[in-house]
């Protein structure tokens, strides 16, 4: 049987979001197959600055290949996005076999509210993924996790639950029981849940 390796992103603005889920997701790729590679962008981690997280792995356990840090264009298999227009800064990961999970969220750069110019709208960001070929959930993360936890900065471990729900099994929820607090694990399934109604 072939190896295949698995290319998971995660991209956000601020640093907090992507930081914690990218944790999450290393502590339970490396506890579920042994071991991952990736690369953070973090230079960005600041008020409105772009931040991302790329995780490489094998759903193999004990793999002990090679993993390298970059992948192929088209080869994103996962991309979390907590604000809509950040996948494009890897628009040629964004392939045919893309699982796409987007907050809704847009937050124009900062030159662009400056001059108070025109940005992407959620329609055209949404056309374009669906180009790339990505099989796109966008949701409205923020609102979901205020209407549920009463906090809109859970919408990133709502995001976390959805995505755990179209891995196919590569990782569970069970994954990721013991690496937080009850909590947090609460809000993990509801984002699972609303995962299996889509």
């Amino acid at each position: 049987m072939m190896t295949m390796i698995k290319n998971l992103v995660v991209v956000g603005m601020g640093g907090q979001g992507v930081k914690l889920l990218s944790t999450l997701l290393r502590r339970a790729i490396g506890q579920k197959y042994g071991r991952f590679a990736g690369f953070d962008e973090r230079g960005g981690a600041q008020r409105y600055g772009p931040v991302a997280a790329a995780i490489r792995f094998s759903d193999e356990a004990n793999y002990d290949g090679p993993l390298a840090l970059d992948f192929k264009d088209g080869g994103a298999h996962w991309v979390v996005a907590l604000e809509a227009s950040e996948p494009l800064r890897y628009n040629s990961k964004l392939g045919r076999d893309t699982v796409l999970i987007s907050d809704s969220v847009i937050v124009p750069p900062t030159n662009v509210r400056r001059e108070d110019g025109e940005y992407f709208t959620i329609e055209q960001l949404s056309q374009h993924y669906e180009e790339r070929g990505c099989r796109l959930f966008l949701r409205d993360f923020r609102k979901l996790a205020s209407e549920t936890t009463g906090n809109p900065l859970d919408a990133n471990l709502l995001a976390l639950g959805f995505l755990l729900c179209q891995m196919d099994g590569v990782l569970e929820l069970s994954d990721f029981e013991s690496l937080v607090e009850e909590k947090q694990f609460a809000v993990i399934k509801d984002g699972y849940a609303l995962g299996e109604k889509s």
